[in-house]
């Protein structure tokens, strides 16, 4: 058994991902999210689910991927009475086991999302050095995905480990939350202007734990100084879980107690961690985020080289040249072009052409079209606005 600790289907954050990964399997049907709950948490007078069988074996290949469950004996079985609590059963069962491993997968944000697979052994290991870290708290609140990893250790693992509730925060509610209690809020940086909404008195309870994308510290020390209890930055990604925390009075991140500095590299035991970023040691124990290793940026989510997106453009035949800058922004990234045509190109045609390749990593308004990029008395690319 892992860690000591004894899971169950009564376990909520288990109910609660069992839900997400259900409806995520069934959303390429023309249900509802509702329809879907509805169908997957009412049965029939055979105690089967109401979901149909096209829906029912893809909801359980999502599960037993996503924890690793191998035994077909047991999953023909459910699959000859499924329902909710059956489902719960076998996760936590699964989870039980001396070798049981977690699937997740990236984003996507740089390629096709890749299969990353951790032992469940080392996210409890994670849960129990954040908590080593935290200020005390008595509850959990997340706005997060259950199903990736930044949700499952912080819903699912750390509630258990700490022996506290944990629940998802319906979005349209944030603004009559009541919080007296130390609470965690676990949520993202893009979700800060909707967490803005809460109650004055509930934010003067509650320490705000952001990751998944980067946050400019000076956001992150307002967000602590003027607003909440705390607030909280998570460094990590899923192919290495969490690396370190910081608060908003420290630009610097601790490093988590179990991991190690050799040089300027992480180590978890004698694993060196593919971490993907440039960082910076002050010591041991602390740590700067300067930048990618692979000179790539994030914009709208997506992490991308901006030579790349140059190479994308010239491949459009009416284009003779390209110019790429980055306009860096607290928010967010976005990248700006200069595109040179050649004389007979229509332009609309070009931007469609531009939209079709680059989708979301491109505004319409940060494209300027001419006839030469625009450069210097020195012969070197100058900006052209």
């Amino acid at each position: 058994m892992n860690n000591r600790y004894c899971w169950s289907r009564e376990d909520e954050g288990i109910k609660r991902l069992i839900i997400e990964l259900i409806i995520q399997a069934c959303m390429y049907r023309d249900f509802s999210e509702k329809d879907i709950v509805d169908c997957a948490t009412q049965v029939d007078n055979r105690n089967r689910w109401l979901l149909d069988s096209l829906a029912t074996y893809q909801a359980l290949s999502y599960i037993c991927e996503f924890f690793n469950i191998h035994d077909e004996d047991k999953i023909n079985s459910l699959l000859a009475s499924p329902n909710i609590s059956g489902l719960a059963d076998l996760c936590a069962q699964a989870m039980n086991d001396d070798d049981a491993a977690i699937t997740f997968y990236t984003s996507g944000s740089e390629s096709k999302p890749k299969k990353v697979i951790h032992s469940l052994s080392s996210l409890i290991r994670e849960a129990e050095d954040w908590i080593c870290m935290l200020p005390d708290f008595s509850h959990i609140l997340s706005t997060v995905p259950t199903k990736h990893i930044y949700g499952f250790i912080w819903t699912v693992i750390l509630p258990k480990v700490a022996n506290v509730s944990a629940c998802t925060v319906q979005k349209t509610m944030i603004h009559s939350l009541e919080i007296t209690d130390s609470t965690l809020m676990i949520s993202v940086p893009a979700m800060t202007h909707l967490l803005d909404r809460l109650p004055d008195t509930s934010k003067s309870s509650t320490h705000l734990v952001l990751s998944t994308a980067p946050l400019d510290f000076d956001i992150l020390q307002h967000l602590h100084n003027s607003e909440y209890k705390t607030a909280l930055q998570i460094y990590g990604a899923t192919e290495t879980g969490g690396i370190g925390l910081r608060a908003g009075d420290s630009p610097e991140y601790s490093l988590r107690p179990t991991l190690c500095r050799v040089n300027n590299k992480v180590f978890n035991k004698d694993v060196c961690l593919a971490v993907q970023d440039n960082l910076s040691f002050s010591d041991n124990r602390h740590f700067r985020v300067d930048g990618r290793l692979d000179s790539k940026i994030q914009i709208n989510g997506y992490n991308v080289c901006p030579n790349d997106i140059k190479y994308e453009v010239s491949l459009i035949p009416e284009v003779n040249d390209v110019a790429v800058r980055v306009i860096q922004s607290n928010i967010n990234n976005e990248v700006k072009l200069f595109v040179a045509l050649d004389n007979t190109a229509n332009s609309s045609n070009v931007m469609d052409s531009l939209i079709r390749k680059l989708g979301a990593l491109v505004s319409v308004h940060n494209v300027t079209f001419g006839r030469q990029i625009p450069k210097n008395e020195m012969g070197k690319l100058c900006d052209w606005d």
